[in-house]
């Protein structure tokens, strides 16, 4: 979704202009006059910060709402304005259009499989009997609305597969209500489970009952657009086909309302592995016999593993026979890269761990799954690309996969299943699924399941290619450049620059039909920086990128763009830089520290409204402006955050600049929602030090006006954000807007900064189709990819 805003704006610049880089421009923009109150001033530390626009946090008010309407008023006509946008629409709703599967995955004597015919607003969950059956329709969630803003969100089968429960979100909010269906009717039980937010689900053994975790009754809103902090979730179970008010609460902690509580039953069946988190790394570990609880009828008695948040634990599987106790966990315990242990529930103290898989020196170990009894599918990333192996339960190494250079993105198998598949994606592989019969001769073969072809894309036509550069520090960063075969290096390429940055998150490749509109009517230039604070090389690299380190994920961006400018891929005219979430910080932080590396800025909270938005800016700066302004910079969310410290630290390095669903106020992003849990990346404005810290970069608090001398002007630059999205709540990005025009008024200031507010829109889960193709933005693994990897627990809420 979020990269079809960039490559309109891209496209518009060499479709609308690109001989006219010298040509003027003389329009003037009226912003909003958003009113400054400057008797709110809060004190960090001996520190005064004024917060003037703190009235924008309340999304009720009438001032609020009539913000929001003059600020897509002046957008609107803008974006619609483009001569080339219905062009490209039409371009990519052809392009969109080919059918998407996820991997086949087996429960009890049935298969499930989602389907999207092409432009469908919500993948369809099929059911079949056999591989070789005719699939009918099981859930088809475009029947629950008419927009297509209904989108399921989570589920499990019951082990006997007969039960579903699933999760349905409305306007992409993260508040879920659970149903439960009969599998052989097709028949909903009546009970609907509420007040479900970043929740765990597990079935008992017996498959009468859920575990599934839940918020207390909320006052007042609870449909996203709130901004209020949720607290004192409980593991509560379910039994089938009662009210919910019957539900009984199995695990709290009231001491801890901020806890997030996940929990998973064991293959087994006997142990209820319970894993709360307080952020978004790190969980401590309990278990439950469930066995010696007889009926679930209360507070469970819970027996502690691990007593600190020092580590992640996750569990992977145990041994299925009767009397054993052994269970199988993944963490980073003393092995920043992952390792794969076994703790013995009777004896479970941390000096009887054994290790069953070490840390490998380099590679990390990513997920871990177990198949045909006594196997388990092993996913490791190898410099950012992905390695499949299959070892015995004991850790030994059966065999290795063979793999492109790619990404396996969707996996299915099951202990007691004697098959798997997987689902393989590359840059210029738009999905393989592959299929593996345990039963057959050793090595087992993997053989081709099904094969996407997209109408009219040539993979020969093009090259993907991996480098390294090197950042501010000497440190050697990994980026994956994609473009045409024998594309001159002469620098007249336009270039999008994507960049994340946090969270222990990895940022392998994978397939956009975005990019192919952009690379193959354009030849434009992608390149994907593996920035620190990501995942791809382990806990170290994901640490060198968090709390007092996090300048070093601006740096390495910066550096990027330095690299793509240098080695003649692009010129900084023409280097559009995208990122999402926390990359929207990323964005804003860059444009405030250097303005003059970019022309134009996208800061985007939601999930929609991109394409054409940043298309439309850069259509702005192709046509009235000089060479030095055509960088666009897009990010969202802490993408978001990304490139709006981007903008502010190098602005001169960017045309255009695109801020999606941004973390830009880092003074207070902790007051809302799910904020606190991101406390763990990017430390607190409560403590001195992390506030010292965090003031450096906030985007809000370090915008600073052009001067016509030392202080470039800010690049062309568009914050998108959306009604509904309850993760990163629309706030920080009308704060942000409106202490940015306000900056510039009387400046010399040319380039427009503008916003724009989703309706019916949350982060960017469960987007409908229409509006991807309309206005779409993700450029991370495909929205249309519905893919099985082993579940990392639900309740690390990240960005």
């Amino acid at each position: 979704m979020r990269a079809h805003y960039v490559v309109f704006l891209m496209c518009v610049l060499l479709q609308c202009g690109a001989t006219k880089y010298t040509a003027s421009w003389n329009m003037v923009f009226e912003y909003p006059e958003a009113r400054r109150d400057e008797t709110v001033v809060d004190d960090y530390h001996g520190t005064k910060i004024a917060d003037p626009y703190r009235w924008l946090e309340d999304p009720d008010s009438e001032e609020t709402k009539a913000f929001i309407e003059a600020e897509n008023n002046i957008t609107r006509p803008f974006l619609d304005s483009c001569p080339v946008k219905e062009d490209i629409h039409n371009r990519l709703t052809e392009l969109w259009n080919y059918p998407k599967y996820s991997s086949p995955f087996r429960r009890g004597d049935r298969y499930f499989f989602f389907k999207n015919t092409g432009l469908q607003n919500q993948n369809v969950l099929y059911m079949q009997k056999s591989l070789d059956a005719e699939p009918e329709v099981f859930l088809d969630p475009n029947t629950l609305s008419e927009d297509g803003t209904v989108a399921l969100s989570g589920y499990r089968f019951t082990e006997d597969g007969l039960t579903f429960a699933y999760g349905l979100s409305a306007s992409g909010s993260d508040w879920i209500t659970i149903h439960l269906k009969d599998v052989v009717t097709g028949k909903d039980y009546p009970e609907v489970l509420k007040n479900v937010k970043f929740a765990s689900m597990a079935w008992s053994k017996d498959n009468k009952g859920l575990f599934y975790s839940r918020y207390p009754d909320q006052t007042g809103k609870t449909d996203g657009s709130e901004t209020e902090v949720n607290r004192d979730q409980k593991l509560c179970y379910h039994r089938l086909n009662t009210p919910q008010s019957d539900d009984v609460i199995v695990v709290e902690f009231p001491e801890e309302p901020l806890w997030r509580i996940g929990a998973e039953v064991s293959d087994c069946g006997r142990y209820l592995i319970v894993s709360p988190v307080r952020d978004c790394r790190d969980n401590l570990l309990f278990f439950a016999d469930l066995s010696a609880a007889g009926a679930v009828a209360g507070a469970l008695p819970l027996t502690q593993i691990v007593h600190k948040f020092e580590a992640d634990y996750e569990y992977v599987t145990n041994n299925l026979s009767e009397n054993s106790s052994e269970c199988i966990f993944r963490t980073n315990k003393n092995a920043p890269n992952y390792k794969l242990i076994k703790i013995d529930l009777n004896n479970p103290a941390e000096e009887n761990w054994e290790t069953v898989i070490p840390e490998h020196p380099s590679d990390v170990l990513d997920w871990a799954a177990p198949v045909d009894n006594d196997k388990l599918i092993v996913h490791y990333v190898r410099d950012v690309k992905s390695v499949l192996q299959l070892h015995s339960e004991s850790g030994e190494l059966l065999q290795v996969f063979p793999l492109d250079v790619g990404s396996v993105v969707g996996f299915s198998g099951k202990k007691q299943q004697s098959e798997m598949f997987y689902h393989f994606m590359s840059f210029l592989t738009p999905g393989i699924i592959y299929h593996v019969d345990f039963t057959g001769p050793k090595p087992y073969k993997p053989t081709v399941f099904r094969e996407v072809e997209v109408k009219g894309f040539d993979a020969s036509q093009y090259e993907a290619k991996q480098i390294f550069y090197s950042s501010k520090d000497g440190t050697k960063v990994p980026m994956f450049i994609v473009s045409k075969k024998g594309l001159p290096r002469d620098g007249s390429s336009p270039a999008l620059l994507y960049g994340y940055g946090g969270f222990n998150i990895n940022l392998q490749p994978s397939f956009s039909v975005t990019r192919l509109v952009f690379m193959q009517h354009f030849n434009g230039v992608v390149a994907i920086p593996n920035i620190r604070g990501g995942g791809e090389y382990g806990e170290r690299w994901h640490n060198a990128g968090r709390l007092l380190n996090k300048q070093n994920v601006f740096d390495d961006f910066q550096a990027a763009a330095e690299y793509l400018v240098a080695e003649r891929y692009t010129r900084a005219e023409l280097l559009t830089a995208q990122g999402g979430s926390n990359g929207g910080l990323l964005v804003a932080a860059c444009i405030n520290q250097r303005p003059a590396l970019f022309g134009a800025a996208v800061v985007q909270v939601g999930s929609g409204q991109y394409l054409l938005s940043t298309c439309s800016v850069q259509y702005l700066v192709a046509e009235r402006y000089t060479r030095a302004e055509l960088l666009t910079a897009q990010g969202g969310s802490n993408g978001g955050l990304l490139v709006a410290a981007c903008i502010n630290q190098r602005p001169a390095l960017f045309g255009a600049a695109v801020v999606q669903v941004g973390v830009l106020d880092m003074l207070r992003f902790q007051k809302f929602t799910i904020g606190h849990a991101w406390v763990s990346d990017y430390g607190s404005s409560d403590d001195k030090t992390q506030f010292e810290n965090l003031l450096k970069y906030s985007p809000l608090h370090n915008i600073q006006p052009p001067d016509n001398g030392r202080r470039a002007q800010y690049p062309a630059t568009l914050v998108l954000t959306a009604d509904h999205d309850d993760r990163v709540v629309p706030l920080h990005s009308l704060k942000f807007i409106a202490a940015l025009q306000h900056a510039v008024r009387g400046a010399p200031q040319r380039r427009p900064l503008l916003a724009r507010v989703d309706t019916k829109a949350g982060h960017g889960g469960g987007k409908p189709t229409a509006k991807i193709v309309r206005t779409p933005l993700h450029h991370r693994t495909p929205p249309h990819t519905t893919h099985h990897t082993p579940p990392h627990t639900t309740t690390r809420i990240s960005l």
